[in-house]
């Protein structure tokens, strides 16, 4: 980039005042095409030449005065028909738009398909001399024509784009002579004013109206005139106020479309007014005076009022009607013009790690420069901004950004060293000029500072205009400032430097006419994720569905540190990278810290290779799928790769049809939310996959909240490596033994691996099965086969939860009446069978118990407490035969003792969850609750109950009441509406149904007196076979010398090492737990100790 040539080759013009360049400039380009390009100053030399110490420097370079509207129509249309009524129909027939002025009131309508998408809308104007047009209209004559031809643009979305329209231009004489053309294309319409004449005229009010027909839903955002940057909004049609454009509406059992305007050239932005049900009126920005709208001469043209429609919101993502409506292409040889990636001094900034202002904080040094380069060339990312490095920056405010100057670096950022060293690594430098709203300023400098950038080799500009309006009084919107940013970006272009617009005017096309137009911000992007709180989860969609129609947008995408306090990202990091393919930029940012990039041991993660290989322009863009305001799916090609990005509101699974590949084998290269993402807890999990798929196929994908999913999708032919298709069919539970896992692929064989265990199960017909080895707690289980094209393997994981059983206790169903007598309230929430207890399971999972409390009746939530249940309250007392202490008081509320002492009991409602408490009522630990069907299943950690194998327990059911001081719904003589009933006596128990031992009732186990409460027996844990039971497999260990001891472990009726290495992986379990005499190998009393099992090796190898 260094020692680009200093002036752009401009194309000559026809359009009606564009540059009239001074001889100077004339010679300058004749002389630019005969020598070779200009070397870059000295940097000294080039500071002295734009002024040295000075501000801002003095304007020598010449800028555009004029910024050149295309008049179609400069004179009236005096032939033709002059019918009153006049139809012009797309070239496919798809569309068709009626211009009436019949009783002269002027007014269009448009119709697809013969439906009515806007109903009759008025089109008039009213200029501060009292003369109006559009009330009183007679038509002097009109013309058609038609145009169908491709073009190409120099970057975009597209590599070549269809301009396919006909036309209507019809002149109308009123109080003013107008000529409204109209041109019709498949996808949408555009509609604009010529006004004749050669007098200076003013317009204050313009009434071009759009009557949707029908209500549905809308997209939209303030009309702020001074602030494109708005929260979007999703409401009805009908409820939409005052609103900015572009504006996106699905109607009910109707199209999706989409209202703006295109070539906004020299005329005040427009926002439309809600005038009552669905109908809009156009208003626009005023000049300071807050009346006059447009100040020109005439002919004059205003932007073109565009109506984009399609079957649904993804055809208005496609839709390149702006674009084809905008002037062509002002820039002759674009060949300068590059889209690409960026980073920059930037994220640090917004989350406190260091200053714009100069100080020991400062973040633009040339020290950090320099790192970030070094990791940008390392990525093939061509350009680093930072923010910050140029003089004026003032900590106590900015000082109204008064003494900012573009050319003079601090003295804490080398620029002369910054560009060499950039140039020697291939990364330019990105100079940001913050304008601080000081627009008139900026314009009266921009043509000096944009000539010392083109000197220096600076290849674009990121200009900021915080704090509108701006400083001469001028709104954002207004037609100043609207003819101001197309002076900065055509002066830009004189000097080629493409540029990236920050506080911008909307997007209306103007990348066709000044391709250096690359991205503008102009939506509330990342930085709004950290100084707001953070943005809805749905944000990005919306902004693809409304903000992108308009034009490329400077999300500043790609930050990986989401769980910095600093900062509040409603992100996956998956959704970081799905925004590269949505949301379209030709300068696209890579946001966050080098650092951040990397793992704790420095490698980048493996998933930031999407990011490095994504371009920022495109051959060709596909919706693949989209729902206004909750998900979008866009597919980009590029070179013959696709880019395929989607993203969500809410978590959801989405089938995405891979309809716009061919039927050729794709290398997908897959980037997703893992199955423990969570955009609350875990919001950087991504699972990374490859497999090869086809056009036609469909892929599921499984989306967090605020979740997003990638995919690089690269064709599988000669030597590309790739991976072979392999799915795996796990359970995410089994039991401690052995079980089935199953997949398919079509590769030739497979290797599963679990621990240090590897089977090669056979390949039939693309399908495998395996037995496999489980433990208790988590299993990983490896499948991988062989890479096509590389010595490497492909690997798929599945994790399994090996669940040790302890105990599974069945009781009698209808015996939910405590002793005998009770009966449920009388409200509705209290259903039958809910407090019957029909079964119990005891599951070791790794370090937690899980105790499943299964309910005969319908497990209901009717008061939606988090833990999935309401009316129950589950008590379960542990007894630990080998501890002493412990008491036999049950916990208050239950009215009842116990037959031996307990040492722990769980406690869970639904309201407040589960904890772990001693029988003083210490809390001890917390645990969880989740409701499967009919079942209540509570997860302890294991370490906080104690050896639940070796222990006896009591699983009761009473009411949940939380008014109560004990929680405990209370058991009275007679039921009534919130109170069970049936209780003889005070010392009744407020136990509904529990668990009880074989043979034992629930009449005996509840069975009190006035003077004597219940006492309530346990059920041995022991009972549940446990002792008797395998540890690996189905048969149980044995006792191979009578010793006592089993030195058997695996059952297989021999003593092995194999038997070593079973003891040492199922040493915590509670088989081994439960029964110390057979498994204590060296005597100490405790089994599963280190010591057991060097013990055991040394008994078998006689050691």
């Amino acid at each position: 980039m260094i020692g680009r040539p200093l002036l752009s080759r401009l194309s000559s013009s026809t359009s009606t005042g564009y540059w009239d360049r001074p001889d100077r400039f004339r010679s300058m380009c004749a002389r630019e095409a005969e020598r070779s390009p200009l070397r870059r100053r000295t940097f000294l030399g080039a500071l002295a030449a734009a002024g040295g110490a000075t501000l801002l420097p003095t304007a020598m370079a010449t800028a555009p005065e004029e910024i050149g509207q295309q008049i179609s129509h400069p004179d009236p249309i005096t032939s033709g028909p002059t019918a009153t009524t006049q139809t012009i129909q797309s070239p496919g027939g798809t569309l068709s738009v009626t211009l009436d002025a019949d009783d002269g009131a002027l007014s269009y309508r448009v119709e697809r398909a013969g439906e009515p998408v806007i109903e009759d809308s008025e089109l008039g104007l009213e200029f501060a001399d009292g003369s109006t047009f559009g009330t009183d209209a007679t038509v002097l004559g009109s013309a058609t024509d038609s145009v169908d031809r491709t073009w190409e643009p120099p970057w975009g979305r597209y590599s070549e784009i269809r301009e396919r329209y006909r036309e209507l231009a019809v002149t109308v004489e009123d109080e003013r002579t107008v000529t409204v053309t109209i041109r019709v294309f498949e996808e949408g319409v555009g509609l604009r004013y010529t006004i004749h004449g050669e007098d200076d005229f003013e317009i204050v009010d313009e009434r071009t109206t759009f009557a949707v027909a029908g209500d549905g839903d809308a997209a939209w955002y303030n009309d702020d005139p001074n602030k494109y940057e708005q929260r979007i909004r999703e409401t009805a049609i009908s409820d939409v106020g005052g609103a900015n454009t572009p504006i996106t509406m699905a109607l009910d059992d109707g199209p999706a479309l989409s209202i703006h305007e295109a070539d906004l050239t020299d005329y005040a932005a427009m926002r439309l007014a809600a005038v009552g049900g669905t109908t809009f009126e156009s208003t626009l920005v005023t000049w300071p005076d807050g009346v006059t709208k447009v100040r020109g001469t005439a002919p004059h043209v205003s932007p073109w009022r565009t109506v984009e429609v399609g079957d649904g919101v993804g055809d208005l993502i496609e839709s390149n009607l702006v674009v084809n409506l905008a002037q062509e292409s002002k820039i002759e040889d674009p060949s300068w013009v590059e889209p690409g990636k960026y980073m920059g001094i930037w994220w640090e900034l917004h989350i406190g790690e260091s200053t714009w202002h100069p100080g020991d904080r400062v973040g633009a040094t040339t020290e950090n420069a320099k790192q970030y380069i070094d990791f940008c060339a390392a990525h093939d990312i061509p350009n680093l901004l930072a923010e910050g490095w140029n003089v004026g920056w003032d900590p106590g405010g900015l000082a109204g950004f008064d003494d900012q100057d573009f050319t003079r670096p601090t003295e804490h950022f080398d620029l002369q060293e910054i560009l060499d060293y950039g140039g020697s690594r291939g990364v330019s430098f990105v100079a940001h000029n913050e304008t601080g709203a000081q627009a008139a300023r900026y314009d009266e400098n921009m043509a000096d500072i944009f000539a010392q950038y083109n000197e220096w080799g600076i290849p674009a500009v990121k200009n900021g205009y915080v704090n509108p309006p701006f400083h001469n009084g001028q709104k954002q919107q207004s037609q100043w400032a609207v003819k101001h940013y197309r002076r900065m970006v055509a002066t830009a272009a004189q000097n080629e430097v493409m540029i990236n617009a920050h506080e911008p005017i909307k997007p209306t096309g103007e990348r066709r006419t000044w391709p250096n137009f690359m991205t503008r911000e102009g939506v509330q992007g990342m930085e709004y994720q950290n100084f707001t709180g953070g943005l809805p989860a749905n944000h990005s969609v919306l902004v693809a569905q409304t903000r992108m129609l308009a034009g490329p947008v400077d999300y500043t995408p790609g930050i990986f540190d989401l769980t910095d306090d600093g900062s509040n990202v409603n992100s996956t990091r998956a959704r970081q990278l799905s925004h590269y393919p949505v949301l379209f930029s030709g300068l696209q940012m890579v946001a966050d810290l080098p650092k951040n990039y990397r793992d704790d041991d420095g490698e980048v993660y493996p998933e930031f290779e999407f990011i490095a290989d994504v371009p920022a322009s495109w051959d060709e863009t596909r919706v693949v799928d989209t729902e206004l305001g909750s998900y979008v799916s866009i597919a980009r090609k590029r070179e013959g790769v696709w880019y395929v990005g989607t993203q969500s509101g809410e978590s959801r699974s989405l089938d995405l049809a891979l309809d716009f590949l061919d039927d050729e084998a794709y290398v997908a290269e897959i980037y997703a939310d893992a199955p423990e993402t969570s955009l609350g807890s875990n919001p950087e999990a991504v699972a990374v996959e490859e497999r090869t798929v086809s056009g036609g196929e469909t892929i599921t994908v499984e989306l967090a909240r605020g979740g997003g999913h990638a995919m690089r999708l690269v064709p599988a032919e000669g030597d590309v490596p790739y991976c072979p298709s392999l799915s795996v069919d796990a359970p995410q539970r089994a039991d401690v033994g052995t079980t089935t896992i199953s997949g398919t692929t079509d590769a030739d064989s497979v290797r599963v691996e679990v621990g240090d265990s590897v089977f090669e199960p056979a390949v039939e017909d693309g399908q495998f099965s395996a037995a496999v080895p489980i433990t208790a707690g988590e299993n990983s289980i490896t499948v991988s086969v062989p890479k096509r094209n590389a010595d490497e393997r492909c690997r798929e994981t599945a994790v399994i939860q090996g669940v040790d059983r302890l105990a599974d206790w069945s009781d009698s169903t209808g015996d939910d009446h405590g002793p005998g007598s009770y009966t449920y309230p009388g409200n509705h929430v209290f259903t039958a069978g809910s407090f019957d207890l029909t079964r119990v399971t005891i599951d070791r999972v790794g370090a937690s118990y899980e105790i499943g409390v299964s309910i005969g009746g319908t497990l209901e939530n009717p008061w939606q407490f988090e833990g999935g249940f309401s009316t129950q309250f589950l008590q379960v007392y542990v007894r630990d035969p080998a501890r002493s202490g412990g008491t036999t008081d049950a916990r208050a509320g239950v009215d009842a003792a116990f037959e031996a002492p307990y040492h722990r009991r769980i406690l869970a409602n639904g309201e407040h969850g589960v904890t772990v408490e001693a029988p003083d009522g210490e809390e001890i630990a917390t645990g969880s609750t989740r409701v499967d069907t009919e079942t209540i299943v509570l997860t302890v950690p294991a370490d906080a109950v104690g050896p639940l194998s070796t222990s006896a327990l009591a699983v009761l059911v009473l009411g949940y009441d939380g008014h109560t001081e004990s929680n405990v719904r209370p058991v009275e003589s007679e039921a009534s509406t919130w109170r069970f009933g049936g209780a003889g006596s005070e010392d009744a128990p407020n136990v509904i149904d529990l668990m009880t031992p074989d043979g034992t009732s629930n009449a005996e186990a509840l069975a009190h007196t006035d003077d004597q409460p219940a006492t309530i027996p346990y059920r041995t844990v022991g009972d549940a076979t446990v002792e008797d039971g395998p540890i690996v497999g189905t048969n149980a260990p044995q006792d191979i010398d009578g010793d006592g001891h089993f030195e058997d472990i695996d059952g297989d009726g021999k003593a092995t090492i194999s038997d070593v290495f079973t003891y040492f992986e199922r040493r915590d379990g509670d088989r081994i737990r439960s029964a110390p005499p057979q498994f204590d190998f060296d005597g100490d009393g405790q089994s599963g100790t280190a010591g057991d099992v060097f013990a055991l090796y040394r008994e078998l190898f006689d050691f």
